[in-house]
């Protein structure tokens, strides 16, 4: 913005020539014209990146945060030799809006033995599908 004020003021200066009121003039006429163009620059690209960086948010992978409770289920008329058979419960936040999307999903599983498990979780939204993973472990 200096620039331009100094270039419009003393342009048609001799070498060592003071610039006289009407050239003084000028040139805050030419920071003030600069001072807003770039003010509309600086605003119009804030709005374009903004943009941007939404358009592109909408295509991050972000990865569900899954916990996983395995509750026990079994009756005790249960036999013996059935596999073993537990409530699997996960809750499934977005990362972006934990607080309105907060659920809980559970479904009945029979684990064939007890030990480490990994269980994989695959939900469509909004016309993705969305994979997660968690461990769990199975006692007796």
């Amino acid at each position: 913005m200096a620039i331009a004020g100094a270039a419009i003021r003393e342009a048609g200066l001799e070498p060592g020539e003071a610039p006289d009121a009407a050239a003084r003039r000028k040139g805050r006429i030419a920071i003030a014209i600069t001072s807003a163009v770039m003010l509309v620059v600086v605003l119009l690209g804030n709005a374009w990146w903004s943009t941007e960086a939404n358009n592109y948010a909408r295509y991050v992978y972000t990865p569900l945060q899954l916990t996983a409770k395995i509750a026990d289920v079994r009756s005790r008329k249960s036999e013996v030799g059935s596999p073993k058979s537990a409530a699997v419960q996960t809750s499934a936040m977005h990362m972006a809006h934990p607080a309105a999307l907060s659920s809980a999903v559970s479904f009945p599983y029979g684990f064939p033995e007890p030990g480490e498990c990994r269980i994989f979780v695959q939900i469509k939204r909004a016309g993705r599908i969305q994979t997660a993973a968690f461990d769990a472990r199975v006692d007796r």
